[in-house]
């Protein structure tokens, strides 16, 4: 069967897993680092493109892969917030769009599919999977233990739901 790999996008942290056989097999975050001030569009370009890069090499090292799976951009509207890791409310923002397009793109041009996932209805799906995790369950899902940080635990999401809805790709 095919693997696929899921990705969590962000500007500061971005996820893969790699699902296959009905467990998680791999797992990876990629980390950049901003420069302290308020993102421009030129910073979250170059960062968003190395991070692409980064993606792009990751996947390469992971034979078989047909179809990734991405986190889409929904708009929040009208002054609702997202929360921070700190758990402050902020203000939902284009650089996360900004990086997954970049992302995809890149994806696309490495040959593989891309799935682009709506964020709100897979982590809606899967809550209760990641409150568990969040709370250090494992054995939910074979191979659970590598989903060591809350992007992994989202991409895995986008990897489950993925699965749910094209078991013959993974199964």
């Amino acid at each position: 069967m095919a693997k696929i790999a899921a990705i969590d996008v962000g500007l500061a942290d971005t996820a893969i897993v790699v699902f296959e056989d009905g467990r998680f097999t791999d797992a990876h975050t990629i980390t950049t680092k901003a420069d302290g001030r308020r993102p421009t569009f030129p910073a979250v370009f170059k960062r968003g493109q190395e991070i692409a890069r980064r993606v792009s090499r990751f996947l390469a090292k992971v034979p078989a892969i047909k179809t990734v799976a991405i986190e889409g951009y929904e708009d929040y509207g009208g002054g609702v917030h997202k929360r921070a890791r700190s758990g402050a409310l902020i203000p939902n923002r284009w650089t996360t769009p900004a990086v997954g397009v970049l992302i995809g793109d890149q994806v696309e041009r490495d040959g593989l599919s891309v799935e682009w996932q709506p964020p709100g209805v897979v982590l809606t799906a899967y809550h209760e999977h990641k409150a568990r995790w969040r709370a250090g369950a494992v054995g939910l899902v074979p191979g659970d233990e590598l989903l060591t940080n809350d992007h992994l635990r989202s991409a895995a999401c986008h990897a489950l739901w993925y699965h749910d809805r094209h078991p013959e790709e993974t199964s």
